[in-house]
């Protein structure tokens, strides 16, 4: 009898976990768009279950480049004002009809930054009725006039926020077999080196003194694949 009753709590805790872990998904952690102008950032939430889906949603980190303009936070109910109603952290709550998916976007205008400058926004998700939590980063770069909207730039690199006070985070091509970051000074000497994995890393830069600086990515072979540049502040 006790090993009845035993297998029927495991069966159940375990029947449990999956439906949390699998009551909604997020497209992808991480979205990128390069826009000479303005332009939207969308994303994906998708309610994996056959009822209503409960989402509270909250700003959790951002970075808001100098003269760019978040026009609108939007779910599947509202657009939000950025200052106002987000940028202050506030839960807002929204449902998500069985099996449907939901559009999240963050509206940028990039009118006033500097060519190269990007912002992002990271956002919480969070089930009402199992409190699975999930996060989401909206990521914009302003490229020259006449290449907007596009998935690739050069070697679709990305890095953010720049200027970088204690994080820099790189985003590249999972295709380019980057396994180590380099970051280097203006003349040329190199400050720290950094192994990755996957297609993106976070760079620790507090220590750095204020100035220009490169990152270096490279190969398996230590080829460089892409150089970019940024500032600590």
């Amino acid at each position: 009898m006790k090993r009845i009753v035993l297998f029927a709590l495991v069966t159940f805790g375990l029947s449990f976990g999956q439906v949390k872990a699998q009551s909604f998904s997020m497209a992808r952690d991480t979205t990128v768009i390069f826009t000479g102008a303005s332009g939207d950032v969308h994303n994906t939430l998708t309610n994996l279950t056959t009822d209503p889906l409960p989402i509270t949603w909250r700003m959790t980190n951002s970075s808001i480049a100098s003269g760019w303009v978040v026009s609108g936070v939007c779910d599947i109910n509202l657009c939000y004002n950025w200052a106002g109603d987000v940028e202050m952290g506030g839960t807002k709550n929204c449902t998500v009809n069985p099996s449907s998916n939901m559009d999240f976007k963050v509206q940028y205008n990039a009118t006033g930054g500097a060519i190269g400058s990007s912002s992002f926004i990271t956002f919480r998700f969070v089930d009402g009725n199992t409190g699975l939590l999930k996060t989401a980063t909206f990521i914009a770069t302003k490229v020259p006039t006449g290449v907007v909207n596009v998935s690739k730039v050069d070697d679709d690199v990305v890095l953010y926020p720049n200027p970088a006070k204690d994080d820099l985070n790189v985003i590249f091509d999972p295709n380019s077999d980057v396994k180590n970051i380099a970051v280097y000074n203006l003349i040329g000497k190199i400050v720290s080196i950094y192994k990755v994995n996957g297609n993106s890393a976070k760079i620790n830069v507090s220590n750095v003194p204020s100035g220009i600086y490169f990152v270096r990515l490279l190969d398996g072979q230590g080829r460089v694949v892409a150089t970019r540049k940024f500032t600590r502040q």
